[in-house]
This record gives structure tokens, C-alpha cells and sequence, in this order.
């Protein structure tokens, strides 16, 4: 349940390093006008262009592609769809969009796979057309060897006449089909939107109820990810912020709300940094209160000024940490396995600290700046605010085989893409 009493934290106390950062979020034509979304606090504003100038450098110096933190020398291209995003939603790094889109834009089959298998890809398919559609490039015109694929096409073609896509869809992914089909000029076959809507838990009894879990009308197991992706997505298709299954869902995730201020999902996924940012997000749409107490967790798990010095590394101001048992990210580290971590944490978490619903972002309206931490060192370094040159991220270093085994408990959002949902659950499993 939610605390009434969220715990105080040291961070508190960290000084405004930053002036407040628009968010670049631009209402769709079919989406509904939001009823009076939480506006983040003067201090979260600054820790997410703290991290979003880290992310938008560390997307720069990998040239858009993100490593992945489980295999050596491959391209993560679901964390450099949500870079995408975070960066969007943030309304800053234009050109590391720009490279992040280029990146999914030239993956080929290596991602979304061949388009005979699509029944088993169409999830990866419906988020790479969502992040190239945010970023302003045309997902009806995705480069192939055979000639230029339509992704809205794919996904679309996906959804059968009751409305279910795929042979085993799960809320989180049929949402990114939503999500990407809002996008398209057909909009949102309204099959689509009808079953998604009818997936939370409705058995007034559980304790479940109005939380959209790993499968289908699932009341046994509520999961945090996935509500939140179904409420953004339901707004995309045109719902009202007051439909009652946007107000259910509203209340069954507040109440999953730890009382650090973070969510996870119990039995899978401790509080952490990616669920956090998705729920923070989609309640924020809806005018919750709980974002507040999101914040607070975030900037616990954010490298900010209170822990570098002038004379000491700075290459990680602005990270963030998967969960609180791992500690503030290392200010110094630049080897790939490490930052890779970070990476995964932050570009999920930069979410939850302002910024618009995933329906609603617009890329093409970042800005070019990117956010540097000299305003941290102000007393220390003579650097204007706004400036890179003082904390530009070190070139990715070589692989070092570091362990990153502990991440594996990460959020749903990263994993279901990656291998269904069975996959998942187990991945999360401690």
C-alpha cells in the first residue's frame, strides 16, 4: 500500500542544479486532453535533465546503438528504443534521437526479425515503429533487403477480427501495439483498444482488481509494468483519464506504490528504477499524487551533485541505479558492461521524473541542447551553466567481461520484449 508517510531521504537537501526543463510532449489528434497531469517538482525537473544530458551523451558516444548489458558487443535495441523516448519526454538530445532512430532505422532483421516472422515478432515490431514514429522518421517505410517494410502494416495485420493480437498477447505488449498503431494514419483498430480494456483483473474482491497482469483477465498476479503501459496506452486510443478502467487501474497502482516510494513487482522484481519510471509516468497522465513520492525514489537511485567533486571522476553525473540495494552508479566507471547498467536503469526511471504519456511524446520537438553536470562544480570549476565541455562522458572503454549477472531481475518492460512472457517471469524470478 501507499505510505502516508514516505520516508525522509538525505536527497532532499541536494541543491536545484538546473533550471526546469520543458517537457516536449505534444498532444496527438486522437488522444484526449489530459485532466490536469501532475506537474513534476522544481527538483525533479533538474535531476531529469541531469539525466537526460547523461543519457543523451552516452547515446552520442555509441553512435545511437546501446550495449547491451547481457551480451558483449551486441546493440540493446530495446533500451535505445526507450532512449528514444526518456530523451523525448525530457525535450532535449535531438541529435542522440536522431542517432538512437538511425540505429533502429539500419538493425535490419536483427531486431524486428524477417518479416515470416513476424506472428513471434510482431511486439518488437510494434516498438520499433513507436520509437521511429517519436523520433519523426516513417515506420511505413522501415529499410529492407527486399524493398521498404510498412510496420504499422505488420503490426496491424496481427490483430484478429475479436481483437487480440498474436496467438499469446499480454496487456504490456498488446499496449505497444496500441501505442504504435495511435501513430499510424488508420489510427488504432478499435477491436484492439476493446480487448485491451477488458484484460485488468475484474473481480471487485481480489485484490487485484483493476490491475492488468502478466496474462490475460489475470486476478492471481497484478504486475506494475504492465498496468502502467495499458493506462498509456488506453489513453492513446482515446479514453478518458476518468473511464473507469483507467480509474481502477489508477487505484490498484497506487496502491502497489512501496513505501520508499518506488514499485516493483513482489516475487519478481525488486523496487527498481524501470517499473518506477513506467508508473510514474502513467499516473502523472492521470493526475495522481503518487509521482511525488516516485521522484523522491529516482533521485535516490541518481549520481547527483551532492557525490562528485571537481578533483575527483565525473563521468557518470546523472545515472541512475537499478534498485537501492546496488548503490549510487560509479562516477568514474566508463567500461561498456557497467554502463550498460546504467544505462538500462535510467532509460526507463528518466521517465517517471516529468514529461508527457508515451502517446503524447514528440522527439522532433527536443531540443539540440544537452544538459551537462557543471552546474554541480559551479563553485568548484569556472564552467557556464548549460555548457558540455566540463563533464563530457569518457569514449566507451573495451569489454572487460565485468559481471552484470545482478541486473537480470530487471523490469518486465525490458524483458517481455525480449522473450515473451514466460521468459520474463523466469528472468525476474529471484
Amino acid at each position: 500500500m501507499l505510505s502516508s508517510a514516505v520516508r525522509p531521504l538525505a536527497f532532499l537537501a541536494r541543491p536545484l542544479i538546473l533550471a526546469v526543463v520543458a517537457a516536449a510532449a505534444l498532444s496527438q489528434a486522437a488522444a484526449p486532453a489530459l485532466a490536469a497531469p501532475t506537474a513534476p517538482s522544481s527538483e525533479a525537473a533538474a535531476s531529469q535533465a541531469l539525466t537526460a544530458g547523461w543519457l543523451a551523451r552516452q547515446t552520442e558516444a555509441y553512435g545511437g546503438a546501446l550495449p547491451s548489458a547481457y551480451a558483449a558487443g551486441e546493440t540493446d535495441y530495446t533500451n535505445t528504443a526507450y532512449a528514444i523516448f526518456s530523451l523525448a519526454a525530457a525535450g532535449v538530445g535531438r541529435d542522440a534521437i536522431g542517432l538512437a532512430a538511425d540505429t533502429l532505422l539500419d538493425s535490419g532483421e536483427a531486431y524486428i526479425g524477417a518479416p515470416e516472422a513476424l506472428p513471434d515478432k510482431w511486439s518488437a515490431v510494434a516498438l520499433t515503429a513507436l520509437a521511429l514514429a517519436v523520433a519523426g522518421r516513417n515506420p511505413s517505410s522501415f529499410p529492407a533487403a527486399a524493398g521498404p517494410r510498412d510496420l504499422f502494416a505488420e503490426v496491424a495485420s496481427q490483430v484478429g477480427p475479436d481483437g487480440q493480437i498474436g496467438a499469446a498477447p499480454s496487456a504490456y505488449t498488446a499496449a505497444l501495439a496500441v501505442l504504435a498503431l495511435a501513430r499510424s494514419a488508420d489510427g488504432v483498430p478499435p477491436a484492439l483498444a476493446d480487448w485491451l480494456e477488458a484484460q485488468p483483473c475484474a473481480d471487485a474482491a481480489s485484490d487485484n482488481y483493476g490491475g492488468f497482469g502478466f496474462t490475460p483477465m489475470d486476478c492471481a498476479s497484478g504486475d506494475a509494468d504492465s498496468t502502467a503501459l495499458a493506462i498509456q496506452a488506453l489513453l492513446a486510443a482515446g479514453r478518458s483519464p476518468d473511464a473507469p478502467v483507467l480509474a481502477a487501474a489508477k487505484v490498484w497502482l497506487e496502491t502497489q506504490q512501496d513505501p520508499s516510494g518506488g514499485w516493483g513487482t513482489p516475487g519478481f522484481s525488486p523496487v527498481n528504477a524501470n517499473t518506477t519510471g513506467l508508473a510514474s509516468q502513467a499516473l502523472r497522465a492521470l493526475g495522481s499524487s503518487a509521482p511525488a513520492a516516485a521522484e523522491a525514489f529516482l533521485l535516490s537511485l541518481t549520481l547527483g551533485c551532492d557525490e562528485v567533486t571537481a578533483d575527483g571522476p565525473t563521468d557518470n553525473i546523472g545515472a541512475m541505479a537499478y534498485a537501492a540495494a546496488d548503490g549510487k552508479p560509479d562516477p568514474g566507471a566508463t567500461k561498456t558492461e557497467a554502463v550498460a547498467v546504467f544505462l538500462g536503469a535510467s532509460v526507463q526511471g528518466l521517465l517517471g521524473l516529468g514529461g508527457g504519456p508515451l502517446g503524447e511524446l514528440d522527439g522532433t520537438q527536443a531540443s539540440a541542447d544537452v544538459p551537462s553536470g557543471a552546474p554541480c562544480l559551479a563553485d568548484q570549476l569556472p564552467s557556464a551553466p548549460g555548457t558540455d565541455a566540463p563533464l563530457i562522458a569518457a569514449p566507451p572503454a573495451a569489454n572487460t567481461g565485468v559481471s552484470v549477472g545482478w541486473w537480470i531481475g530487471g523490469g518486465i518492460a525490458l524483458l517481455l520484449l525480449a522473450g515473451g512472457v514466460a521468459g520474463a517471469v523466469l528472468a525476474r524470478r529471484k
